[in-house]
């Protein structure tokens, strides 16, 4: 939490009149609220948390059209989750727990139907035309990618994005990656899950934005469409580090963090 309220790139969002920190807020709600549905005992109580996800998650694409790239990632780790839960790679036991878990969902579908029914059509239209004409971000380049994580963290406009601090950002990013590796194959079944459903919504949503950007359609690539993603991001890190605690030297946790803060 210190690490998310210490970024400039989310004070930055944070004092913006707009829609992107209703945006992170309902985002939030709705990854916290997914794991409690998803692992709740009673049947009954699983819809219900599933029914305050659904509403969560078309509340969110209410606010803005790329929150829609959150589904993905909750869906993937649905369905990584209903398979580990199987204990086995037999396709038939995989497919029997994917539609037990269908089956407790649906409210989820029905309330996000119910919340954006009467708005998709007109979504649908904004985005056909925003498409058929230039839009203001300009094309993906070699630069977009990592001037984008530049941003994040110096709240440097990525066409401004030093190519020398571009790596060592990267470098840093991928220590981390490789932390959070480490650490999710020592982890308990609970912190595999927590990993897991972070490690989902910080990656797949920035995949998909930049496949939708890519020629020919128009580029929406940027870090205010993923903001929740980012983030989380922050948090994907302290918690890599904290459950690698043990395997990391106190003086390389520091160091972590200090690379990360600076």
């Amino acid at each position: 939490l210190a690490l998310a309220s210490l970024s400039p790139f989310l004070i930055w969002l944070s004092t913006e009149a707009r829609m992107y920190a209703l945006l992170i807020l309902l985002g939030m709600l709705a990854t916290h609220v997914l794991p409690k549905a998803f692992y709740a005992y009673s049947s009954n109580k699983s819809r219900i948390l599933f029914a305050i996800y659904g509403v969560l998650i078309g509340l969110s694409l209410l606010t803005h059209y790329y929150a829609i790239l959150l589904i993905p990632a909750h869906l993937a780790w649905i369905v990584t989750m209903s398979i580990r839960a199987t204990g086995t790679k037999n396709i038939s036991s995989i497919i029997k727990a994917l539609l037990q878990c269908g089956a407790r969902a649906w409210p989820a579908m029905l309330a996000f139907i119910i919340v954006t029914s009467w708005w998709m059509p007109l979504a649908i239209t904004q985005y056909i035309n925003t498409q058929s004409q230039p839009f203001w971000l300009p094309p993906l380049r070699a630069s977009t990618f990592p001037g984008i994580f530049v941003n994040v963290i110096y709240n440097i406009h990525w066409l401004d994005a030093d190519w020398l601090l571009s790596c060592i950002l990267a470098a840093i990013g991928l220590g981390c990656a490789i932390i959070t590796i480490i650490t999710y194959r020592s982890a308990t079944p609970h912190q595999k899950g927590t990993l897991l459903l972070l490690s989902c919504i910080v990656i797949i949503p920035i995949i998909l934005l930049f496949l939708l950007s890519l020629p020919p359609r128009q580029p929406s690539f940027t870090e205010r469409y993923l903001s929740v993603s980012f983030f989380l991001l922050p948090w994907l890190v302290t918690i890599g580090l904290f459950l690698h605690r043990k395997a990391i030297p106190r003086s390389g946790q520091h160091i972590a963090l200090l690379l990360y803060l600076a």
